[in-house]
């Protein structure tokens, strides 16, 4: 037992000398008090004890902090529960509530309350009525009627988006259902309670169902919550993990931290503190195993007791997607199976505030579709739909009709009365609204600095546009809201149930008031007096802003997740949501919209602007000056023949539909100017109504822009006419029509007239990106509807909106009839049945033609997704193209258009070479065939990208693949555009532009258009690697993609807005390269299809490459070896093994290495050789050279994920392309090297070497050789990125080899280029794979006991010395923990892995032993100070940075590798017994680790499939600088 410590005892006079007096004799006689020895308490200081922890989770520089603090509370709830801050109910009878992370106290006050107390409380309390005394009211009753008292206190109406309206009345239609009639004697229950709910005080507890969204470390010290935080930021949550048996596992390892810190402070912990005024003060605590508990141990004892409460953890990060990482389907898994009338849920997070509130909702959705299924429902969204103007005007309608049609009858007395009730109600609500809205306002003015809130609300009163659109904004009638419901099938009735549930759960946070708070707040400290300051909070003007964007954020998700439930016509949820999200791209890509960087405040329309409430100084006048110069410019643009253009921009501003919302217009899609080239230009036909419609030579394929109804037909007759005059046809014509646009479309009056959004009228809405046909189709009827709508409101008057020749954008006022109004669908059905009529002989008597309707919607500013590669290619091989004819429009011909004619001549091609067995007569659309004279002579020479020669030399053939391609698109060209050529026309024009954002955009574009290019060849090699077969056995251009992960690497290219990545090589300047006019020429006219244009051959060895103290064996570089098992007491076999690594050697250098490490002809040992070279190398009269760009020559060519059959085969063609050159140049060969300068400095010095055929040889062929000698050496290809970390795969491999070694008693032998970096990290993880696989029971026991290979640090003297003040070297100096490897990041990621500390030192033990060139902890410590000392924001910086974090990365993955071999290792030792234990209230941990290992006891996972569940891991290691 600890000894008692005086800090504890109590004080009284002269019962103790101050410490500091000894124990000598006193003068009064008395004999003295013995000499107590003095805590070490007295003199331990806060910043030393902290930065002393050694825990594996409970680390330097991290506090333990009590979890409520003064403010939490929100004062005006009707019931507070001690220790359970912020618990309420949500306002509707579905047993739905939340609170703030309760203490145990506050937990079992909570279940009282909800009567989930023990059988035997239970009893009691209805034991409680004898001798017919009235029985107490339970905790639910009480609650209950809390709510009723409040009701009673405040009966009105909510507001508009707040509070249904009132029920219909019965000369209206019918009633919500009512609860069952109750018996006369039975007394009235709390109005809480409603139809199926179990409320039977009588009857057994209900169980409640509680949801922790807790996503940081939280432990309970004598019954009260503290959570994890880094003593320099205790205010900021300290999110380390998001998956619940991680983040559990994790806080049964702090437990065990805090104990094992007690015991080295008498039994007593420092904790934290926060007084009211927000300042931590440190706090001991006495503490022992039974005071200190985890959360799921707290619930676990619960339960036990007899609580009815079972518990799940889905924890959430504050600013974590509400539609990503699956946690409402976490909510969803576990509330669909709970019966809402049997059960309550309870939802807590830190404060009970946001995510305790969206939880919340998310349970008042679900647990609302259940109760209609049941046939009732709590909360009826009819009159709650967003469209009350439509409505309206719908009813005005209504009753004019009506009232004409029945002249002479007085109406129902009842509707009369009902119509009056329902617009004094309206009204009612209205004035609400705009009370609720002023308190709103009056709070976010309040609350910043500098601003007079009377001021700027009389601004407001004065200016009805802006009060207006703070109306809209209130009621969450944001455009990005209104656009999102116009994707949704029942988008209205959607946002209608997610507002209602938001207002039921509203008692402390309201999202969608929070929204406009935030909005308002934002406005105010960017624009106002004291701009730039913070507010009364100390929040700055970007904090409000990210608060606002993450609530509009999480408003989105729950319409989106509200349109999901209603769609389980029975409750089942059969199918998660995050898959119905995933099905929708045009949906997800609205909330990546949301959450996009950059500027924001579009998505706040209509209140995107509220630059007024900072400016209350600004007069009236000055107001209606702004406005009445916004209607003169209208004015000045509008048609004047034209009557009431003056109400444009009124009309566009008050747009009620659902797709056709405010600030959309309706564009004319038909341009004068392109018409008028159309009938200058050659090569296209001359269609009225058509826009550059042209053929692509010698094929069936014609691409249009976007024709009127009229000129539709004149097409397909065109094309009847053509096809007619090329022979005689016996059959009727087949022409398939595919529409490539996604943009929503309707014809008005034969014309096609498009959605446009105002502010940027000439771009496509992007919203509409990634939308499937049949949505659109949904789309294009709802825009019909809300275009009938205008029409009827504007008696047949439509506002349109036409496109000058000089790009301005004016209205029009046109006259349209409402049968003239068609969706595109609808016109070419009638299109459809019109060309199947034969012409009358005076018309030509051509046969009836059959159209066919498709449509790919693909976004004009990317390339087509795989998918719809995909579905072009299915559909043009059931178009059967030898015989009919396919049309391609989009919107103007050009883009779109022709990259798809170059896509299906791609695919013709591909049909025709696997048809050509049967074919009469030679193909036309032959790959390589020469251009004949129907083709355009004007396109310019092919010229050649970085970008695109890099997938060249990955993909098979890649020459004839880029010849392909290159000759679809000069087919396809025309004088619209050349898809290949516009990519150095943008170029140029970029050059040519001083403005630096034009510059950009520029560049942006000339991206896009090099990504197509790419996109092409790409698609090219997918078709000739795939064998034409049924349509159901085609494997898709998707799954080719992602067989391969370097497509991935060489795709990030085009994420960079790079003017060097758009130069073709042809312009670029080689920079230390030195190239003479002989070398130029060698170099650029290289046609190899690895040695292509700009490429060269490097010598592999450099001046620099050899450490000089192990450079014993020339041809050899940096060759060492180290024991491949730590811990040299081991008598097994394994011990005496050793694990070698070098640089790239020469062939001779590679038989002296391994003759030195016994694996000769004669030797006796054994190697396993691993080579880490992702870059093709080629040995040349026996030393090796690499290849390299003309331009790069000191860069490697970096393909990370590349497979070692693809750079095999990469060498292979190589090969093949020096074999070439050898022959064209008589047995020469040019190849590069360098030579050292002065000054450090180096040269690269092209020399021509005469070269025997059979002096070029792969690595792989090396090898083959030397093992034909007789070497005894194993080879095997790893492809890893030079200064990066291996991906996950590789060190899979890289354990196989090593497994292979050990299994054959042989040394696993690694190299790269100079033995250094992937060399070293290589070697590491051999030892730590033996390592283990040696000591693994030792390992884990010790790791259970904390001991094992014990850190240097854990000093109980230097723990005193920390104490006492003293100025310990690891722990007082920055530079000596960095160079331990003690990163922020790297003790975080120590803190969710189960052995992380172990980890941590076995991965340092083995760098250390390895560490004879490199040590990658003084690596990333060197790394960090070159970045530190470089100028920010230059290349230098940025490279140096990159390093700096890859190396970090690389030492991360080490340690969770480290940590893979541990678990794997525990799996197997202990999987049967773990599988065994079914106790299912054992914690999510337990469980998730019986699952696991049930499964792995035949195998466990690979390194990859351990990481992709555990977030946490990647989020740690992607995270960029410390």
């Amino acid at each position: 037992m600890s000894r008692a410590s005086p800090m504890l005892r109590p004080s009284q006079d002269g019962a103790a000398p101050p410490p500091h007096l000894g124990a000598a004799s006193r003068s009064d006689g008395i004999l003295p008090l013995p000499d107590l020895p003095a805590s070490h308490l007295w003199t331990a200081r806060e910043a030393a004890v902290v930065r002393s922890r050694q825990g594996s989770v409970l680390n330097r520089g991290l506090i333990l902090k009590a979890d409520h603090f003064a403010g939490a509370r929100r004062p005006h709830l009707d019931l507070h529960l001690q220790g359970a801050p912020n618990f309420r109910k949500a306002d509707v009878p579905l047993e739905v509530y939340g609170c703030a992370q309760p203490t145990v106290t506050g937990l079992k006050g909570v279940l009282s309350v909800l009567q989930c107390q023990p059988l035997s409380r239970a009893s009691a309390s209805r034991d409680s009525s004898v001798n017919g005394q009235a029985r107490r009211p339970s905790g639910t009753a009480l609650f209950r009627s809390a709510l009723d008292n409040a009701a009673s206190r405040d009966t009105s109406p909510s507001p508009d988006a707040g509070t249904p309206p009132p029920a219909e009345s019965p000369a209206e239609g019918p009633s919500t259902p009512s609860a069952p009639e109750r018996p006369a004697a039975e007394p009235r229950r709390p109005s809480g309670r409603h139809l199926g709910v179990a409320t039977d005080d009588m009857g057994p507890a209900r169980k409640c169902v509680w949801f922790c969204t807790r996503e940081e470390p939280v432990v309970y010290v004598s019954n009260r919550p503290f959570v994890l935080r880094e003593i320099e930021k205790p205010m900021e949550t300290y999110s380390i993990s998001d998956r619940a048996e991680n983040l559990e596992s994790i806080e049964t390892r702090l437990k065990q931290d805090l104990l094992r810190e007690a015991a080295r402070y008498d039994g007593l912990l420092m904790v934290h503190e926060e007084d009211e005024k927000g300042q931590l003060m440190p706090v001991w605590v006495a503490i022992d195993a039974e005071s200190v508990s985890t959360i799921r141990e707290v619930f676990h004892k619960a339960r036990k007791d007899g609580w009815s409460v079972d518990y799940h953890r889905v924890p959430i990060a504050a600013d974590q997607s509400t539609a990503e990482n699956n946690y409402l389907d976490a909510y969803l898994r576990i509330l669909k199976e709970l019966d809402p009338t049997k059960t309550s849920v309870v939802a807590n997070c830190g404060i009970g505030a946001v995510r305790t509130t969206v939880a919340m909702c998310a349970a008042v959705i679900v647990r609302r579709r259940q109760m209609i299924v049941k046939g009732f429902d709590p909360l009826p969204v009819s009159q709650r739909l967003m469209d009350r103007p439509v409505a309206d005007l719908k009813r005005s309608a209504e009753a004019a009709n009506g009232s004409s049609s029945r002249r002479g009858t007085s109406p129902a007395p009842g509707k009369g009365i009902a119509k009056s009730l329902r617009a004094a109600s309206e009204q009612h609500q209205t004035a609400q609204s705009l009370l609720r809205l002023m308190r709103l306002l009056t709070s976010s003015i309040d609350a910043a600095s500098n601003v007079d809130s009377q001021a700027v609300l009389e601004q407001l009163l004065g200016n009805p546009a802006v009060l207006e659109s703070l109306q809209r904004a209130y009621r969450g009638d944001y455009g990005i809201v209104r656009q999102l419901c116009s994707l949704l099938e029942e988008g209205l009735e959607s946002k209608a149930v997610a507002d209602l549930a938001i207002d039921a759960c509203s008692s402390v946070v309201h999202l969608r008031e929070m929204v406009l708070s935030e909005r308002v707040a934002y406005a105010l400290a960017k624009h106002g007096p004291g701009a730039g300051s913070t507010d009364a909070y100390g929040d700055s003007a970007a904090e409000h802003l990210g608060r606002a964007v993450r609530t509009l954020e999480q408003y989105a998700s729950l319409i989106i997740f509200a349109e999901y439930a209603g769609g389980s016509e029975t409750a089942a949820f059969g199918h998660r949501f995050s898959t119905y999200l995933k099905g929708r791209p045009e949906v997800w890509g609205t909330v990546l919209r949301v959450r996009s960087k950059g500027s924001q405040l579009y998505l706040f329309a209509p209140v995107e602007d509220l630059s007024v409430l900072s400016r209350p100084s600004s007069s009236m006048s000055e107001v209606g000056q702004l406005m009445g110069g916004l209607r003169r410019g209208t004015e000045s643009r509008a048609d004047p023949e034209q009557p009431g253009d003056e109400f444009a921009e009124h009309i566009v501003r008050n747009r009620a539909g659902v797709v056709l919302r405010p600030m959309m217009l309706l564009k004319q899609d038909i341009w004068r100017k392109f018409i008028e080239r159309d009938r200058q230009t050659a090569g296209t036909a001359n269609v009225r109504g058509a826009v550059n419609l042209r053929r692509v030579p010698d094929s069936n394929i014609w691409v249009t822009g976007q024709p009127t109804k009229q000129g539709l037909i004149g097409i397909v007759r065109s094309i009847q006419q053509q096809l007619a005059l090329a022979g005689a046809r016996q059959s009727t014509l087949e022409v398939t029509w595919l529409t490539l646009r996604e943009e929503p479309l309707i014809v008005v009056a034969g014309k096609p007239v498009v959605l446009r959004q105002k502010g940027s009228s000439l771009r496509n809405v992007r919203e509409f990106g990634g939308i499937s046909w049949d949505r659109l189709k949904l789309l294009e009827e709802r825009l019909k509807a809300d275009v009938l709508s205008e029409l009827e409101a504007g008696e047949n008057k439509l506002l349109l909106h036409a496109e000058l020749d000089d790009g301005e954008v004016v209205p029009r006022w046109e006259e349209i009839q409402p049968s003239e109004v068609q969706t595109l669908q609808e016109v070419m059905t009638d299109a459809t049945h019109e060309l199947a009529q034969p012409l009358s002989p005076a018309e030509g008597g051509a046969k009836g033609v059959k159209l066919s309707y498709r449509r790919i919607p693909l976004t004009a500013e990317r390339p087509p997704h795989p998918d719809d590669f995909d579905e072009i290619l299915r559909l043009v091989i059931k178009a059967k193209l030898n015989d009919n004819a396919l049309v391609l429009n989009d919107q103007l011909g050009r883009g779109r258009g022709t990259l798809t004619a170059v896509i299906v001549l791609l695919i013709v091609r591909w049909l025709d070479r696997h048809r050509e067995a049967t074919a009469t007569t030679p193909s036309v659309t032959s790959p390589l065939e020469a251009k004949d004279e129907s083709i355009p002579h004007t396109q310019r020479e092919a010229l050649s990208y970085h970008a695109v020669n890099a997938l060249l030399r990955i993909i098979p053939h890649g020459l004839e693949v880029k010849a392909s391609v290159d000759d679809a698109i000069d087919r396809c060209a025309s004088s619209v555009i050349n898809l290949r050529d516009v990519i150095e026309d943008t170029r140029l024009a970029a050059e040519d532009l001083d403005d630096e954002a034009q510059r950009q955009a520029k560049v942006q574009a000339a991206m896009h258009h090099l990504r197509r290019y790419y996109e092409l060849c790409l698609f090219q090699a997918y078709l000739n690697a795939t064998s034409l077969d049924t349509l159901d056995a085609l494997p898709t251009f998707e799954s080719f993609i992602k067989r391969q992960p370097v497509l991935e690497t060489l795709s990030q290219e085009f994420d960079k807005v790079d003017m060097a990545t758009i130069t073709p090589l042809q312009k670029l300047d080689a920079e230390g390269a030195a190239l003479d006019e002989e070398v130029q020429a060698v170099v650029s006219a290289r046609s190899g299809s690895v040695l292509s244009a700009f490429t060269m051959l490097k010598s592999d060895m450099f001046p620099g490459l050899a450490k000089i103290s192990l450079s014993q064996i020339e041809g050899i570089p940096n060759l060492r070896g180290v024991p491949l098992v730590l811990g040299g007491d081991s008598q097994s076999d394994r011990a005496a093994l050793r694990t070698w690594g070098h640089g790239m050697p020469s062939i001779e250098g590679l038989r002296r290495g391994l003759e030195y490490m016994d694996a000769g002809p004669s030797g006796k040992a054994r190697v396993v050789a691993s080579s880490m070279r992702e870059e093709p190398v080629l040995f040349v009269n026996g030393r090796p050279h690499v290849l390299r760009l003309a331009d790069q020559p000191l860069t490697n060519v970096e393909a990370t994920g590349i497979t070692k059959d693809v750079v095999e085969s990469m060498e292979q063609a190589l090969k093949e392309d020096v074999l070439k050159e050898l022959r064209k140049y008589d047995g020469r060969l040019l190849l590069h090297d360098e030579i050292e300068l002065s000054g450090g400095r180096y040269e690269i010095v092209p020399q021509w070497f005469p070269v025997r055929d059979q002096d070029v040889l792969t690595p792989r062929d090396v090898y083959e050789s030397i093992q034909r000698e007789g070497y005894r050496v194993d080879y095997a290809r790893i492809p890893v990125t030079d200064e990066q970390a291996p991906v996950p795969a590789v060190f899979s491999e890289l354990e196989e080899r090593v497994q292979l070694a050990l299994r054959t008693d042989a040394a696993p032998i690694s190299n790269c280029q100079m033995g250094r970096g992937r060399t070293t990290t290589s070697m590491v993880i051999s030892i730590l794979v033996a390592t283990v696989m040696e000591h693994a029971e030792e390992l884990l026991q010790e790791d259970m006991q904390a001991s094992f290979m014990a850190d240097p640090r854990a000093n109980d003297d230097d723990a005193d010395g920390l104490m006492e003040g003293a100025k310990d070297k690891m722990d007082n100096r920055e530079d000596d923990l960095q160079l331990a490897g003690e990163y922020r990041s790297i003790l975080q990621l120590c803190g969710v892995l189960a052995h992380g500390k172990l980890a941590k030192r076995l991965t340092d033990k083995a760098i250390d032993a390895c560490d004879q060139v490199q040590n990658l902890r003084k690596a990333i410590f060197d790394a960090k100070l070159r970045a530190e000392n470089a100028d920010p924001g230059t290349k230098k910086h940025t490279h140096l940075s990159r390093v700096y974090n890859n190396y970090l990365q690389r030492y991360g993955y080490l340690i969770v590798f480290t940590s893979y071999l541990l678990d794997k290792v525990a799996a197997q030792s202990d999987g049967a017994n773990a599988a065994a234990d079914d106790d299912d209230t054992r914690s999510v941990v337990s469980r998730a680790s019986t699952a696991q290992t049930g499964q792995t006891t035949g195998r466990f996972p690979s390194f990859l499939s351990y990481l992709q569940p555990r977030r946490e891991i990647q989020a740690i290691l992607g995270r960029r600088l410390e």
